[in-house]
C-alpha cells in the first residue's frame, strides 16, 4: 500500500460534482484525481461505489475511467471485524438517536473509517466534527474516537501536491 493513501468519502464527488468543482467548469479537479488514483494516491470503496452509481449522472459516468483498484473491497476480514466494533462504539455512545444510529450503520460512513482504520489510509471527508451532534453520526467524531487520520478535499489537494492551474475563458 503506497504511503498516504487517501481514502475518499463519497460526499467529496458528489458535492465537488454538483457545485464547486462541476465537470463542465473544473476539468482540471477531475483530471487531478484520476491521475492520483492512478499513482495509487486516492482510493475509495465499493459502498461509496454502490451510492454512486444510484444515480444516473456525469459522476456515475465517469467513475467508469478510474482503475479498476479505486474502489477497494471491505469484504475483508480485517475490515469487517473493525467495522463490527465500530457499530458497537457508536450504539453504546449514548449521545445518538436510533435514527442517527441507523443511518450510519446503512451508509458507507462506518465502511470507510474501518477500511481506512485497518489500511492506514487518510480519510478524506467534507463533513465537519459536532461531537454535540445527536441527529447525526459524524465522520471525524468517529475517526477521532477511532484513532483515524482525516482531512478535507483542499488539505489533500494541498498534501497531494495537486494544483489546479488550467482555465479557458469563452469569449461573450
Amino acid at each position: 500500500m503506497p504511503e498516504n493513501l487517501y481514502l475518499i468519502d463519497s460526499n467529496i464527488l458528489i458535492e465537488a460534482a454538483k457545485r464547486y468543482y462541476a465537470f463542465p467548469i473544473a476539468p482540471s479537479f477531475w483530471n487531478a484525481l484520476l491521475h492520483l488514483a492512478k499513482k495509487e494516491k486516492v482510493a475509495s470503496i465499493d459502498k461509496v461505489k454502490e451510492e454512486i452509481e444510484r444515480q444516473k449522472d456525469d459522476l456515475s459516468a465517469w467513475i467508469k475511467q478510474l482503475p479498476d483498484n479505486f474502489f477497494r473491497s471491505t469484504n475483508e476480514e480485517d475490515v469487517t471485524n473493525e467495522f463490527k466494533k465500530l457499530v458497537f462504539g457508536v450504539q453504546n455512545n449514548g449521545n445518538f438517536k436510533p435514527e442517527a444510529i441507523s443511518e450510519f450503520m446503512e451508509a458507507a460512513d462506518g465502511w470507510l473509517i474501518s477500511y481506512a482504520k485497518c489500511k492506514h489510509c487518510i480519510l478524506v471527508t467534507e463533513e465537519r466534527p459536532n461531537p454535540y451532534s445527536r441527529r447525526k453520526v459524524k465522520i471525524p467524531d468517529v475517526c477521532k474516537e477511532f484513532g483515524v487520520s482525516y482531512m478535507n478535499t483542499f488539505e489533500m489537494l494541498k498534501d497531494a501536491g495537486v494544483k489546479l492551474t488550467y482555465y479557458t475563458v469563452k469569449s461573450i
